[in-house]
């Protein structure tokens, strides 16, 4: 018999390849690494990523031998992604990004478009 957890019951949440799942309080419905998930728990947005295995997004593009790329992120599971990206930017100020990547914006869609066209005028340059 699967306990319930926070009014969820873990047996009836569908996991795909990535899902947020969050409740009214913003506490964390179950602990996903027991099912062998990456779990981040984004304090600033109340939501919880769950990720399959232990593979970060920075571990995917390696995979596929992708070395030369731009990347965004906003939170501490994209700070891989971040170190290791040929152009990187902050969006927001999560303090667990400070000093990874190259540049940061304030999360909002006119900042993020804006840092979009400086990386993408630099490249046709």
């Amino acid at each position: 018999m699967t306990a319930s957890v926070g009014g969820w019951h873990p047996e009836m949440i569908k996991l795909r390849s990535r899902t947020a799942v969050f409740d009214i309080d913003g506490t964390l419905c179950f602990d996903g690494r027991t099912l062998g998930l990456t779990v981040n728990h984004h304090l600033d947005e109340g939501i919880i990523d769950y990720a399959p295995g232990a593979t970060t997004k920075w571990e995917a593009l390696q995979a596929l031998e992708i070395s030369d790329y731009a990347a965004f992120g906003n939170d501490i599971n994209d700070l891989d992604l971040l170190r290791n990206a040929e152009r990187s930017v902050r969006v927001g100020s999560h303090p667990s990004l400070d000093g990874a990547a190259q540049i940061t914006v304030p999360a909002s869609p006119e900042d993020v478009a804006g840092a979009i066209n400086l990386l993408a005028a630099a490249a046709r340059s």
